[in-house]
């Protein structure tokens, strides 16, 4: 049993998270009052919170930091690496998609939301390209 700092109210420690730091190996605050703080937190300072996780998601699945997406952005002149677009063609989007080969992982350049979804439709197919480019001539 482990008394919540927060609430006063003594649990079993399986509603305590683990926290290394501390000797008996919790966090002072039970799971539920954690929560409760964490939820505060956020809403207090919203716009870091989500700033913070989209560094986090884009280093996590393309490998690159946010200095890294600034400068391919200046690099493309703040535009779509395909149709040259400097509008994201996304509504309420903030962000170029980046970019990236599915089969190596490499990130290859940022684009507007139509550009980014014909390479998804056309599953980076050379070959379907040129068979469009045929048909529309």
């Amino acid at each position: 049993m482990k008394k919540c700092s927060k609430c006063q109210i003594e649990k079993e420690v399986k509603f305590f998270n683990t926290r290394n730091s501390k000797t008996d190996k919790l966090q002072s605050y039970c799971k539920k009052c954690a929560k409760e703080d964490r939820s505060k937190r956020y809403l207090l300072d919203r716009e870091n919170a989500i700033a913070n996780q989209r560094r986090i998601n884009i280093f996590n699945k393309y490998g690159i930091t946010e200095k890294e997406y600034n400068t391919m952005l200046e690099l493309q002149n703040g535009k779509c690496a395909i149709c040259g677009s400097k509008e994201i063609k996304r509504k309420g989007a903030k962000y170029f998609n980046i970019d990236h080969c599915h089969k190596s992982n490499k990130v290859r350049g940022l684009l507007c939301h139509n550009c980014n979804i014909v390479l998804g439709k056309i599953e980076d197919s050379k070959e379907w390209l040129k068979q469009a480019l045929i048909y529309l001539s």
